[in-house]
C-alpha cells in the first residue's frame, strides 16, 4: 500500500505499547485505510484482495458507503467469510448468493429499489433455507425480520465478536446488525452491555 501521511503514535488496547500509524492507500480497492506503519509498507492490500467475492465492484459504483451497500456486502459476508461467526449459519449452511448479485452491486440495487428497499430495512429470505435471490429475498422492518427468522441465539463467542468490532471502530451498528442478522437494537444492547453482560 502506498503512504499518504503519517498520522502519529497510537497506545494499543492494553496501554503496554505504542506503535506509529499511517494513512495508507490500498493499491487493489483504492480507498483509504489507517493501520500500523509496518503492516502498511509490508502489505499490497488492506484486506480486500483476499475477499475477491465480498468486495468486487466496489470502486464502480462509489456507493460504498450507502446503507443498501451494506446489506448487499453483509449478505456476502455471511455467505462467504469463514472468519466471521455469523458464517456458520448461513455459508457453512450451504447458503449462496445468486450468480447475478455477487460481483455486481448495481443489479443488487436495481432489484431492490424495485422491490420495495427503503433505508432501514433488511434483506429477508422467504425460505430460511433457500438461498440469497430475487425469487427468495424481500425487505422487511427489523422487528418483522426477527419474528420471521429462526430464533437468534448467539453464543457467547458471537457476543465477544461484536463487541471486538464495534470497539475496534471497524463496523458501525447497523453493520453489524445486517452481518449477524439482528436487529440494530439488540446490538446496541450488547455493546453496551444491557444484554448479555
Amino acid at each position: 500500500m502506498k503512504l499518504i501521511r503519517r498520522l502519529g503514535t497510537k497506545p494499543s488496547k492494553t496501554g503496554k505499547s505504542i506503535s506509529s500509524w499511517g494513512l495508507f492507500l490500498c493499491s487493489y480497492c483504492k480507498q483509504e485505510v489507517e493501520c500500523q506503519l509496518t503492516v502498511g509498507r509490508e502489505n499490497k492490500s488492506c484486506g480486500c484482495s483476499s475477499w475477491k467475492l465480498i468486495s468486487a465492484g466496489v470502486t464502480k459504483h462509489g456507493k460504498s458507503k450507502s446503507s443498501l451497500y451494506s446489506v448487499w456486502h453483509g449478505m456476502k459476508t455471511r455467505c462467504y467469510n469463514k472468519n466471521v461467526l455469523s458464517h456458520k449459519h448461513y455459508g457453512a449452511r450451504g447458503i449462496i448468493v445468486c450468480k447475478e448479485w455477487i460481483n455486481n452491486f448495481e443489479l443488487f440495487q436495481n432489484w431492490a429499489l424495485e422491490n420495495g428497499y427503503k433505508k432501514g430495512l433488511q434483506i429477508d429470505r422467504i425460505d430460511n433455507n433457500g438461498n440469497y435471490n430475487p425469487s427468495n429475498c424481500r425487505f422487511v422492518s427489523q422487528k418483522e425480520n426477527m419474528r420471521n427468522n429462526r430464533a437468534t441465539k448467539l453464543t457467547h463467542n458471537e457476543i465477544n465478536h461484536i463487541r471486538t468490532l464495534h470497539e475496534a471502530k471497524n463496523y458501525y451498528q447497523y453493520e453489524l446488525a445486517e452481518m449477524f442478522n439482528i436487529c440494530e437494537a439488540q446490538i446496541s444492547n450488547i455493546i453496551n452491555y444491557k444484554s448479555w453482560i
